[in-house]
């Protein structure tokens, strides 16, 4: 078994998401704003810490790592009030784009096809 700490600034974890390959995970905090840090499965060590101002929630519901290009991106959906779904070149990090989703119909579970 093995445990990964939070950040001393977060509110608590609000979603994870598994690479494809099992070598990263994301973790989701609730914070403002909200923060992703993905860490390397093998080394348990931090590799990237993701906020950024595109998205006005404080937490991020849903998160999925491309397949094949997980090394590459991540797609997160935030919360409420905006709705924010971020499309992540992680690695770097930056968003490459983002775009709000209706607030009529809030969407919690995302994937790549």
């Amino acid at each position: 078994m093995q445990f990964f700490p939070g950040l001393d600034n977060s509110r608590g974890i609000t979603c994870i998401a598994l690479s494809p390959l099992r070598r990263h995970l994301a973790v989701a905090e609730r914070a403002d704003p909200a923060i992703v840090v993905v860490y390397d499965t093998h080394t348990q060590r931090k590799k990237k810490m993701m906020e950024t101002p595109d998205c006005q929630s404080s937490e991020y519901v849903s998160m999925a790592f491309a397949p094949g290009q997980e090394n590459k991106y991540l797609i997160t959906m935030g919360g409420a009030p905006d709705w924010t779904l971020v499309y992540w070149q992680w690695e770097r990090p930056r968003v490459l784009s983002y775009i709000r989703v209706s607030t009529a119909n809030p969407v919690y579970q995302i994937s790549f096809n």
